[in-house]
C-alpha cells in the first residue's frame, strides 16, 4: 500500500495524486483507529531464572506484537510526514499523539526464540527511549547548539 500511494503522488497525474491523497487519508484514519500509536501492554522485564518457560514465552509473543504494531505505525508515521512535505500540506497524523518507544534493536527483532530473546535483552539492556522523549531531546540539544 505505501508504494502504491507513493508511486501515485510522485507519477504526474494530478487525478492519480487525488486519489493517492484520498488513500493516505483513508490509511490514516484506520492506522488511528487501530490504535497503532498506543501501546497494549506490557511485558515482565525480569530474568529467565525468575519466571518459567510459559511466561517467557508469552512475554516474548506479547513484545513481539508489541514491536510489530510500532514498526507499522513509524513506517506509515515516516512516508506520511515525507509526503505532507512534499506536498506542503498539514499533516495527517500529530506527533503529541504518539504514546511508543521506538522500535527496538534488528538483533532483538530477530531473536528466534523467547531463550534469545531474554538475552539480548539483558545484555542490552531495556526499555527503550520513548519517541517523545527524542523528540523532546532533538529539539533540545538542537537549540543548545545554536545558541553558541
Amino acid at each position: 500500500m505505501i508504494l502504491y500511494v507513493g508511486y501515485g503522488l510522485l507519477s504526474g497525474d494530478r487525478a492519480a495524486e487525488d486519489r493517492m491523497i484520498g488513500h493516505l487519508v483513508s490509511l490514516a484514519a484506520l492506522i488511528q483507529d487501530a490504535g497503532l500509536s498506543k501501546s497494549i501492554g506490557s511485558f515482565s522485564s525480569r530474568g529467565r531464572n525468575e519466571v518459567d518457560e510459559m511466561y517467557l514465552d508469552n512475554d516474548w509473543l506479547l513484545w513481539a506484537m508489541e514491536e510489530e504494531r510500532k514498526r507499522t505505525y513509524f513506517s506509515f508515521f515516516y512516508m506520511a510526514s515525507s509526503l505532507t512535505t512534499y506536498l506542503n500540506t498539514q499533516s495527517f497524523l500529530e506527533i503529541r499523539d504518539i504514546d511508543l518507544s521506538l522500535p527496538s534493536d534488528e538483533d532483538l527483532w530477530e531473536a528466534q526464540s523467547a531463550a534469545s530473546w531474554r538475552e539480548i535483552i539483558s545484555s542490552n539492556g531495556w526499555p527503550q527511549p520513548s519517541f517523545r522523549e527524542h523528540v523532546v531531546d532533538f529539539f533540545s540539544n538542537n537549540n543548545a547548539s545554536n545558541s553558541e
